[in-house]
């Protein structure tokens, strides 16, 4: 992985351009599966594939960028994944787009270090009736996931269908008490490329809620 800030070196204050990306080179045994996936929201396993009948080279590239100016941050990455062997070579891919903005207005820059953005510290931590209140963050995200190429080796049944594609909206919400206690809030919506099955129920979209609360040590 190789990144790099491209303020930092133009000597841009309280600003991010971040680029960057990876390569990453493996073996995958034979009767393994190529990788399952959930929805974002932690719902339903929309796609599985049948497992590889000999040994596999898997490749995965990716590209990273991000720009924050202040309390605003766009951020995003796309991945390809290759799985080659035995005459078995599909590829899937991956990518998001996101922004967040602190409305407290806590800056991003002071966030990023070595190459990634750390956790968010308050300008003022929560305190009840003392007029400290944390950081407030909200944003969205749009997800793409796109495995087409391995339709014809979906693990299909007579009773489970999976589809081999999907989008996903978030919007979020993450309240930071102090660096160390945070409370998070996602509503996801996805929609499947292709209907899917799964006990004997039909859909071609998830709705989901989750809540999160959070405490480091």
């Amino acid at each position: 992985r190789a990144v790099g800030n491209l303020a930092q070196w133009a000597g841009w204050e309280n600003s991010v351009i971040h680029a960057g990306g990876f390569h990453v080179q493996g073996k995958q045994a034979a009767g393994d599966f190529v990788p399952k996936i959930r929805t974002e929201g932690r719902g339903v396993e929309f796609f599985k594939t049948s497992p590889v009948t000999g040994n596999t080279e898997r490749t995965l590239n990716g590209f990273e960028s991000a720009i924050a100016y202040g309390p605003v941050k766009y951020q995003g990455e796309y991945i390809r994944a290759n799985f080659n062997g035995a005459g078995f070579n599909r590829d899937m891919s991956a990518w998001y787009s996101s922004i967040q903005w602190l409305v407290t207005g806590e800056h991003y820059a002071d966030l990023y270090k070595n190459g990634a953005f750390t956790g968010i510290v308050p300008k003022n931590n929560f305190r009840y009736g003392n007029g400290g209140w944390g950081a407030l963050e909200v944003g969205a995200r749009y997800t793409r996931f796109d495995a087409s190429d391995f339709n014809p080796v979906l693990a299909n049944t007579a009773t489970t269908v999976y589809a081999d594609g999907a989008n996903a909206w978030t919007l979020g919400m993450k309240w930071i008490f102090n660096p160390n206690a945070q409370l998070q809030w996602n509503y996801v919506h996805t929609d499947f490329d292709s209907s899917i099955v799964l006990n004997t129920k039909t859909d071609d979209h998830e709705d989901a809620l989750n809540m999160r609360v959070q405490f480091d040590f």
